[in-house]
C-alpha cells in the first residue's frame, strides 16, 4: 500500500505541495500556532459529542434510540478528546503525544462504527431481519481489527487503515438506499452528504503538513460531517 500511494499519489502531491514534514520524533510537524488552532477547533468537536449524549437522554426515545444515540455521541466524544489532547500534548512528553496519535486514528474506527449503530439498529427495530446483526457486527468488527492493528504498528498500517476508513464508510453509503424508508430522502441526503465532507476531508488531510493550515480545515471538515450526521440520526433516525 505504501508503495503503491508513494508511486502513483505522493509523487504528485511532492511535486504540486511539497513534502510532508515530520520532526525529529518522526510526528508530523506543525508550528505552534497551528498546534494551538487544531486543539482549539476539536476541544470545540467534543461538545457536539455532549451535545448528542444530552440530546439522546433527555428526548423520549425508545430505550433502543436512547442506547444507539448514547453510542454515537460516546463516540464523538472520544475522537474530539482524544484529537485535542494529542495536538495540544508539548513535544517536552512525546511519549505521550505518540500514544495518543494511535488513539488519535484508532477513534476514527470508533466514530464510523458509532454512526453506523444508530441506523443499523433502527433498521433491525423496524424490520425484524435478523441478517442485519451480521452486517452491524462486521462493522465493528472491521472497527476493532483497524484498533488493532495501528496498535501493532501506526507507520506500517497507517495508510492501509486509511483505506479501511473509507471502506466502512463507503459501505454505510452503500446501505444508505435501504435506510430510505427508515430517515427518508432528506435524512439520506444528510447522512451521505456528512459523508462526502468527512471524504473532502480525508484530503486536506493528506496535505497536512504539506501547506501550514491543511490539518485544521480538515478538523473545521470533520465538525461539519459530525453536525450533518447529528441533525440526520437525531432528526430522522432515532424514534
Amino acid at each position: 500500500m505504501d508503495d503503491f500511494l508513494n508511486k502513483y499519489i505522493f509523487i504528485y502531491t511532492d511535486k504540486y505541495f511539497g513534502r510532508a514534514k515530520e520532526n525529529k520524533y518522526g510526528l508530523p510537524k506543525y508550528t505552534n500556532s497551528e498546534e494551538r488552532l487544531n486543539t482549539i477547533s476539536h476541544i470545540i468537536g467534543i461538545f457536539i459529542g455532549i451535545g448528542a449524549v444530552i440530546t439522546s437522554l433527555v428526548t423520549p426515545y425508545s430505550n433502543l434510540g436512547k442506547l444507539s444515540g448514547v453510542i454515537f455521541g460516546i463516540s464523538l466524544i472520544l475522537l474530539y478528546g482524544v484529537s485535542a489532547t494529542y495536538h495540544g500534548i508539548p513535544m517536552t512528553f512525546v511519549n505521550w503525544k505518540k500514544r495518543f496519535r494511535i488513539l488519535d486514528h484508532s477513534s476514527i474506527f470508533i466514530l464510523i462504527a458509532g454512526t453506523g449503530t444508530p441506523l443499523i439498529l433502527r433498521q433491525i427495530a423496524k424490520t425484524a431481519d435478523e441478517s442485519e446483526w451480521i452486517f452491524y457486527s462486521l462493522i465493528w468488527i472491521l472497527a476493532v481489527v483497524g484498533v488493532l492493528l495501528l496498535s501493532i504498528s501506526i507507520k506500517r498500517f497507517k495508510s492501509i487503515a486509511t483505506v479501511m476508513y473509507v471502506v466502512m464508510g463507503v459501505v454505510l453509503a452503500i446501505r444508505s438506499s435501504s435506510f430510505l424508508h427508515i430517515m427518508g430522502s432528506t435524512g439520506v441526503a444528510l447522512l451521505l452528504s456528512g459523508g462526502l465532507v468527512y471524504l473532502v476531508g480525508l484530503l486536506f488531510y493528506g496535505l497536512g503538513t504539506r501547506k501550514e493550515g491543511m490539518h485544521a480545515i480538515f478538523h473545521i471538515l470533520c465538525m461539519v460531517g459530525s453536525i450533518l450526521h447529528c441533525i440526520c440520526i437525531f432528526g430522522f433516525v432515532l424514534v
